[in-house]
């Protein structure tokens, strides 16, 4: 008995072992990519707009992983800041990127995550319109509201109209972004 409560216990650490391994590679995994992005853009991550959802991205049954995560000052300087999606596949040897796309940015639209679901990365948005009075809402208070839609297409995310995002129909939307 003492055998099975001792194999038991190990098991429950080598496991535990190797979630914390996964969670902070993939951790450095993340990192290590936004830093090259932002050395590659000369900006620099505002941390705290930083969000993830897991879902199934490439139809492998494996939950993978989206980053939402904004960037400002790109070019060296300045109050602008860049919205970014990045997708990471989950494979046997952990996080491995797979794409990005800018997605937003200031006096254009935020994104907030809704879900992940038969692999589209829905988003709610906020963007400016144009108000009663002819005049554009400000770039702080943006009132329009929508959604957006992104799919991982051959390795490339790929923004969706709403015809095309719902409901799925994988080999219409693969149709469709050939032609694009």
């Amino acid at each position: 008995m003492n055998h099975l409560i001792s194999a038991i216990v190990v098991t429950a650490i080598v496991f535990t072992s190797s979630l914390t391994f996964s969670r902070d590679t993939d951790s450095l995994t993340i990192q290590s990519y936004i830093d090259r992005q932002e050395v590659q853009l000369k900006a620099s991550e505002y941390l705290n707009a930083r969000s993830f959802m897991t879902g199934d991205l490439d139809q492998d049954g494996i939950d993978d992983l989206a980053i939402l995560y904004t960037l400002e000052g790109i070019g060296g300087g300045g109050n602008n800041y860049s919205s970014f999606l990045a997708v990471f596949l989950r494979t046997e040897e952990g996080l491995k990127f797979s794409s990005d796309i800018l997605v937003g940015g200031k006096s254009s639209r935020s994104l907030s995550f809704k879900s992940i679901e038969n692999g589209v990365i829905t988003f709610d948005t906020r963007f400016s319109t144009i108000r009663e009075d002819g005049t554009w809402d400000p770039s702080c208070c943006p009132s329009g509201e929508g959604e957006a839609f992104y799919v991982l297409f051959y390795g490339e995310l790929r923004e969706l109209n709403v015809a095309e995002a719902a409901p799925i129909d994988w080999k219409k939307v693969r149709k469709v972004m050939k032609a694009n």
